[in-house]
């Protein structure tokens, strides 16, 4: 690999040991893949400092080491959701043991200078990068999003690397940092989506499950769908296509930047062989995402990824002045960001009335959840019907955000575009 003056000065040791480990792991590997050199990078969002309940130890001893080291991002650093809810960790019933390791976490990753955005939605919150920056993330979804939506420059990385990134400044010029990957693999048409639509999240959700299926970690450009796609659909089509899928990139014509046509994004032989696909197909992705009965519920979940100002309002108007039934908990997830929107809003105040608890700063999967006693769940993320099951022993049925609400209402799960 080639190394400018500053970089080899780094390796000697010259600004810090921190430095010179996190810049000697990306050398490494970037040796071991043939990049031939290093490209600064203008942000990060770290997803290793998580204190989860799979590799909680040795997530924190590398960040204790690189705090020890007196490592410090070099530039703006967004931080995922952590172990716990900092402010209600109680009120979820985390056991005080994980919550004291989940601070230790925190608290090291705030000594680096990382911004405490806790959020697996950095794009909506924190730092936002802009088309064409180069960037370091970690989180799936927040890979897909950014490559895809936003127009930004990432590979999928994983945990330890993206910190390596945020304290050098630096990544290896290579995947998705590089213009000639960018180019779709598969092309995907939508025919006809019946029985959903195309103003439907649920539509996107399930789109995005069934094309990462069949993709695995290439890259899909999808065609037939109108412009205008809001932003949480394109939100739930990230994180559904990078659960059933290795996704850290995709393409819509006419809808994301990259792609004002299909020309732009593919060569000739891709344009050759057109998957089509129907809403009759998703339902398939549907019955594959719905496992529990209709009845006797007791978790409803939202917010995976982070919800949305949009999808409070979409919550309130399905309450409608009705309160969540006894035996079951509806819990939405948020950043800090849309917390206090909501709050001022008084959107917070009135769903918080109805029974339903709000957590910010963490995430579902990275809990204990042996002081509760679920079994089925009902939610509108594929990423969380997809990964609940096996991850969490929960049986699980998706549904929109409508039919999530009156599920908690109800305690019982309403039909499908199955039925």
């Amino acid at each position: 690999m080639r190394l400018n003056e500053q970089e080899r000065r780094t390796l000697n040791g010259e600004y810090g040991e921190a430095n010179r480990l996190c810049l000697q792991i990306e050398v490494e590997l970037g040796e071991a893949y043939g990049v031939e050199r290093l490209i600064p990078i203008t942000g990060a969002h770290i997803d290793a400092n998580s204190y989860g309940r799979v590799s909680g130890e040795a997530k924190l001893a590398f960040a204790q080491k690189i705090v020890h080291a007196g490592g410090k991002v070099s530039v703006p650093t967004t931080l995922n959701p952590g172990g716990r809810d900092i402010s209600r960790w109680r009120k979820f019933r985390i056991p005080e043991e994980f919550a004291a390791k989940c601070e230790l976490m925190e608290n090291a990753y705030l000594k680096m200078g990382a911004i405490p955005t806790w959020t697996c939605t950095p794009y909506t919150y924190g730092t936002i990068p802009c088309r064409g920056e180069q960037i370091a993330y970690a989180e799936s979804n927040a890979i897909s999003f950014a490559n895809s939506v936003l127009g930004a420059r990432t590979p999928r990385y994983g945990d330890f690397l993206e910190v390596c990134a945020a304290i050098t400044g630096r990544a290896p010029y290579f995947d998705l940092h590089r213009d000639e990957n960018r180019f779709a693999d598969l092309w995907f048409h939508v025919e006809d989506p019946r029985p959903y639509s195309f103003s439907e999240d649920l539509f996107y959700s399930l789109l995005g499950y069934h094309i990462g299926g069949i993709c695995g970690g290439q890259i899909p450009v999808v065609t037939g769908i109108p412009a205008g796609v809001n932003r949480d659909s394109l939100k739930n089509f990230s994180a559904a296509v990078a659960s059933s899928g290795g996704v850290g990139l995709f393409h819509i014509v006419g809808v994301t930047p990259e792609a004002p046509d299909l020309e732009s994004v593919t060569t000739g032989e891709v344009r050759e062989d057109r998957n089509v696909v129907t809403g009759r197909q998703l339902l398939g992705a549907e019955e594959e995402l719905t496992g529990c009965s209709p009845d006797d519920i007791d978790l409803v979940l939202l917010g995976c990824p982070h919800a949305s100002v949009r999808e409070f309002q979409m919550v309130l108007a399905g309450l409608a002045e009705k309160k969540v039934a006894d035996g079951v908990e509806f819990w939405i997830q948020t950043n800090r960001g849309v917390y206090s929107w909501i709050e001022e809003m008084g959107i917070l105040d009135e769903i918080k009335g109805a029974g339903v608890k709000v957590s910010t700063d963490s995430c579902l999967f990275n809990w204990p959840l042996d002081n509760w006693e679920f079994e089925r769940a009902v939610t509108n993320s594929a990423k969380f019907a997809h990964y609940a099951p096996n991850e969490l022993d929960l049986a699980t049925a998706i549904r929109d955000i409508d039919r999530c609400v009156r599920a908690a209402v109800t305690g019982e799960i309403e039909g499908s575009g199955l039925e």
